[in-house]
């Protein structure tokens, strides 16, 4: 969250540039840093994004939406932009840990539209509704899945912040200690775990499949091996607002 970002560690990144560096942005006050993340550094991220935007290394903004935005949707959009970096707007909450005490809850489907319609309107991008009638109806088949079919656990991987890795930050559940086991053994073990992984079985023949955020990290409310039909409806909703386009006719073109 770019808390962490002070001179000496971006000289480090000036002699060794990373590919991106991506800072999440949680509010446009104090006010609301505090209420986000318990903190009032609003202050200090802003100045450590600005040096990150004057060293000339890649970066990106992110805005994660959570209940606790309240109406600071618009004036955080204006911020981000303010800081002149490229941003966009992340599709799911990750929660927090729970020695925190945290408990972030995720913005309604009511406060994801407001927040993608206010983005467009900022970039000047035009909507296409789509009508209801044209929508096809969610699922067809369900069928057991296994593996990831992202690059997590496969060809990347995130440390936490205990040192475990993982195959992205938002599964931190699935992890192996490469300070403990050794750096190939930990890889090799992860992707074995991402491998025999349950994926939602309802999205393998479902017309939304490649719409749709079929990631597990993302169905963490539903059993294991399911879809969370919040998040179907959420898609579905999405496509008739005209913020993605129509299902493809052959999902198997989509993938191509």
């Amino acid at each position: 969250n770019g808390l962490l970002l002070d001179e000496k560690r971006i000289e480090f990144f000036k002699k060794y540039p990373p590919s991106m560096i991506q800072v999440t942005l949680y509010g446009s006050s104090e006010d609301a840093y505090e209420r986000v993340t318990g903190h009032r550094v609003f202050g200090r991220i802003c100045h450590n994004i600005e040096m990150l935007h004057q060293a000339h290394l890649r970066a990106h903004l992110a805005i994660t939406p959570s209940a606790y935005m309240k109406d600071d949707a618009r004036p955080l959009l204006e911020t981000a932009k303010a800081l002149g970096l490229p941003f966009g707007i992340n599709a799911h909450l990750i929660p927090p840990r729970e020695e925190t005490g945290r408990a972030l809850d995720d913005l309604s489907v009511d406060g994801y539209i407001e927040m993608y319609r206010a983005m467009k309107a900022q970039r000047g991008e035009e909507l296409t509704p789509v009508d209801p009638v044209e929508l096809p109806d969610v699922g067809g088949g369900a069928k057991e899945a296994y593996g990831f079919q992202c690059g997590g656990g496969r060809s990347a991987f995130a440390i936490q912040y205990d040192g475990a890795m993982s195959p992205c930050s938002s599964m931190g559940e699935i992890r192996t200690y490469p300070f403990e086991e050794g750096f190939l053994n930990a890889w090799h073990r992860l992707n074995a775990l991402v491998d025999a992984y349950p994926m939602p079985a309802e999205c393998t023949g479902c017309a939304y499949k490649y719409n749709c955020l079929y990631c597990p990290a993302v169905h963490k409310n539903a059993p294991l091996g399911h879809c969370d039909p919040q998040i179907c409806e959420r898609t579905k909703r999405l496509i008739r607002e005209g913020f993605m386009p129509l299902p493809d006719s052959d999902p198997e073109s989509v993938s191509q």
